[in-house]
């Protein structure tokens, strides 16, 4: 072969290679997109301020219970993206609630129980996951606290909006009324663990596996065009 006719074909070859590279390059960033659902658990605490985070609370709710009924100890509530910006779903899982709490009159006979909903980020009602659940035992007979516990058998909730809020109403049921409060103490009432699966994914050049594979076949243009090179520049060099 020629110098001339090596020279023509070392030119169409570096054409070519200035032509596929970029193509197989994003072809491979593309094959290696992959996404994966990832599952994870927290506690949730509710806050002095009527947030549930994600560390211990601080300070503590009151109701007056002079008379029976229903009464709002207070909402707490957490943004959906504040679990994981690209939630999925909150994942069925049995939460168990802590309430540490005391009455301010040993003849208050109380039961702190929850109210569960999912909101918009305007505070609107979006769904009412439940109504009266996690009754505690009864509290009476004395002012001390005690560390009261309840399980609640959450069903599995397909996120919506990651702006939407998790509301809890932190609730107490008066049962016989006096002068004096139900107080539930912060830093020891929680309630999870809180199961939620978000999205991930991962973008880049993999060489293992099924990813390994597709990054090879991807690469064999590349590779057969920088081998061409070599020969060529090896061949005009008189090294073959």
């Amino acid at each position: 072969m020629g110098k001339a006719n090596e020279w023509i074909i070392l030119t169409i070859v570096l054409i070519l290679g200035v032509i596929l590279i970029p193509i197989v390059v994003t072809e491979v960033q593309n094959a290696e997109t992959e996404i994966n659902m990832v599952q994870k658990s927290t506690y949730l605490y509710p806050q002095s301020n009527g947030v549930l985070g994600k560390s211990v609370g601080s300070g503590s709710y009151t109701v007056l219970c002079s008379s029976t009924g229903n009464k709002t100890l207070k909402q707490s509530t957490i943004t959906l993206s504040d679990l994981h910006s690209d939630l999925k779903s909150l994942d069925q899982a049995t939460w168990t609630f802590t309430y540490n709490a005391t009455v301010t009159n040993s003849t208050l006979n109380v039961q702190l129980y929850v109210d569960i909903y999912v909101t918009l980020s305007n505070g609107t009602v979006r769904d009412t996951i439940v109504k009266g659940a996690s009754y505690s035992a009864n509290l009476t007979g004395d002012t001390n606290y005690h560390v009261l516990t309840k399980d609640y058998a959450f069903a599995k909730y397909n996120v919506i909006d990651e702006t939407d809020k998790l509301r809890v109403d932190w609730m107490v049921n008066v049962q016989t009324g006096a002068n004096g409060n139900t107080t539930l103490s912060l830093p020891e009432s929680k309630f999870g663990s809180v199961y939620y699966t978000y999205e991930s994914q991962s973008e880049g050049w993999g060489f293992t596996g099924g990813s390994g594979a597709r990054t090879l076949f991807l690469l064999l243009p590349f590779i057969f065009i920088i081998g061409v090179v070599v020969f060529f520049i090896g061949s005009m060099l008189g090294k073959w």
